[in-house]
């Protein structure tokens, strides 16, 4: 193919989704995947248009924390990222993100250029069920 850059869709795994919450964020198993499954990641925020930028990272715990980073953690079939901090870094510029007593879900994609995952929180997710007995984090209902 010339010049086209094709992102498969995979029914399995769903569309990436990463959620915002005051523990820091939890990626659902599609956009884990979409980072090649890291074991940390450094974490962005671009204040204009209010994206935050997920770059994935490999090594121990120790080699992720030297190169800024922060590890990742499995859990229910998500992946969670202990970031408080950096929920009031992005607070502080936009308080009304605060996700309250729920995490908020938000599309992410894969940057063309760089691999870096890019959370929209222009676009939260309104959960409902997907054709493949999902919903939109591609968690089955009984898992909430």
């Amino acid at each position: 193919m010339i010049g086209i850059r094709v992102e498969w869709y995979i029914p399995a795994l769903g569309t990436p989704v990463v959620a915002l919450a005051d523990y820091g964020l939890s990626l659902n198993l599609a956009a884990y995947k979409t980072l090649a499954e890291p074991t940390g990641v450094r974490l962005g925020f671009d204040r204009n248009r209010r994206w935050i930028v997920i770059k994935p990272l490999q090594g121990t715990e120790d080699e992720v924390r030297l190169q800024e980073g922060l590890p990742v953690r499995g859990r229910d079939g998500s992946v969670r990222v202990n970031g408080r901090d950096f929920t009031r870094f992005v607070h502080r510029y936009y308080p009304e993100l605060r996700p309250g007593n729920r995490a908020v879900r938000y599309l992410a994609w894969q940057s063309e250029d760089d691999g870096l995952l890019v959370v929209d929180l222009n676009q939260p997710v309104e959960m409902g069920r997907g054709n493949d007995g999902t919903d939109d984090d591609g968690e089955t209902e009984n898992q909430h």
